[in-house]
């Protein structure tokens, strides 16, 4: 019995050594944040009036019916509408501020600074989120 015992003890040890190293492989690293680039190409859409391709890059749409996406068109379009006609007068330009992510990397919220016609600043916030390999508007 006492030779049977310690290859019991080898084959437990060494099989605790197999599971506690066989996941590692399998952990998912945290994401990089989106760059300026894929936050202006988002953005961008919006400013030369692309509202249905900004709709597009929304990951609260997928899987919404269509006319629910024209609602969401309709609401940028009259959104963008009524910048040009206000005060401000129309978005000048855009340049990234900041952006802070979560949620091991798979959240973030991208702080842009708004230029308007009239020379006023906004800071506005755009959260996005990492889906299947690329970052979307949450």
């Amino acid at each position: 019995m006492l030779k049977i015992f310690p290859k019991a003890i080898f084959l437990l040890v060494g099989l605790l050594f197999v599971v506690a190293c066989g996941g590692r492989g399998k952990q998912k690293s945290e994401p990089l944040p989106p760059t300026e680039q894929e936050v202006r190409e988002i953005y961008d859409l919006y400013l030369k009036g692309d509202y249905r391709g900004y709709v597009d890059r929304m990951h609260s749409v997928e899987g919404k019916p269509e006319d629910y996406k024209r609602q969401m068109v309709n609401l940028y379009k009259q959104n963008a509408r009524n910048t040009r006609t206000g005060k401000a007068g129309g978005v000048v330009g855009a340049m990234l501020g900041r952006i802070e992510t979560g949620d091991s990397g798979r959240y973030a919220n991208v702080f842009l600074n708004i230029t308007y016609k009239d020379s006023t600043v906004e800071e506005v916030i755009l959260p996005m989120v990492y889906v299947s390999g690329k970052w979307l508007l949450r």
